[in-house]
């Protein structure tokens, strides 16, 4: 009953979140010279910094499965960022927004989707600055864009879910924040995102498949490059959804168990 009941909150009050979202964000920006191109700067400079590293320094190949290295890493990187902004802003949305959880008629069911949305708006800007990228490089398959919302879609839930667990687990546990940024940092080394899943060996790519990172980076890379269909009906498909509804599961009855104490633990 708390699991639909969770989801109902969060709908009926979508117009309030996105509103809460867009506020936050001007929040973060705000007094900054150069304002919201930051989400685009920013971006730029961690992907500059990877392909010097691994294509200048490291004399990495220029193609990586058929394509420049750059354009690959871009696309990876694109989810990777929301990712990790995602997780880390999310295991503290109620520790940060504390004077919102003790307010008694707020719904702060709807606090954790409030952080994920707010890091979506900087996705959809820089996704869009991807595509650019890639049409104006003769890279986009159009004929496979509709699997573009679906990956989008995965991710979105992915970071809400995750983000509902750390974020109350984070008032009991004060740790679970710093956890979160580790394994966010050993996340990005340790997935396909910089270097091609086929360096793997066979056993290892087994393993990866259990990751769901892993099944969204590669997913918005097949949106974007490859234009595979199959890979939205395979096994890593079933897995992933498996994973993402235990995440749901666990969080949301982890939340409603805290709840009540939950203005007195921050």
């Amino acid at each position: 009953m708390n699991f639909v009941n969770f989801f109902k909150v969060n709908l009926q009050n979508i117009r309030k979140i996105s509103k809460l979202a867009a506020l936050d964000l001007k929040k973060i920006y705000a007094g900054s010279f150069l304002g919201f191109i930051w989400v685009l700067l920013r971006h730029i400079i961690v992907v500059f910094v990877f392909w010097f590293t691994f294509y200048v320094g490291l004399r990495g190949n220029n193609y990586i499965e058929g394509y420049p290295y750059l354009i690959w890493l871009i696309v990876g990187l694109t989810p990777w960022f929301y990712i990790a902004d995602g997780l880390n802003q999310g295991a503290t949305t109620f520790i940060k927004k504390a004077y919102i959880v003790k307010k008694i008629k707020y719904k702060i069911e709807t606090l954790p989707m409030t952080t994920i949305f707010t890091f979506f708006i900087s996705h959809l800007f820089f996704l869009g600055v991807t595509l650019s990228l890639l049409i104006a490089y003769g890279f986009f398959p159009a004929k496979f864009n509709i699997m573009l919302p679906y990956y989008t879609i995965c991710l979105f839930l992915f970071l809400w879910a995750v983000s509902i667990l750390t974020s109350s687990l984070s008032t009991l546990i004060r740790d679970v924040p710093y956890f979160v940024q580790s394994i966010t940092s050993a996340l990005l080394w340790l997935s396909p995102i910089l270097w091609p899943f086929t360096n793997l060996p066979e056993n290892l790519q087994k393993v990866m498949m259990f990751n769901p990172i892993f099944y969204i980076v590669n997913g918005y890379r097949n949106a974007l490059l490859y234009g595979n269909y199959d890979l939205m009906f395979s096994t890593e498909s079933i897995i992933f959804w498996v994973e993402l509804l235990v995440i749901f599961l666990i969080g949301i009855r982890s939340f409603y168990k805290l709840k009540p104490v939950l203005s007195d633990l921050i």
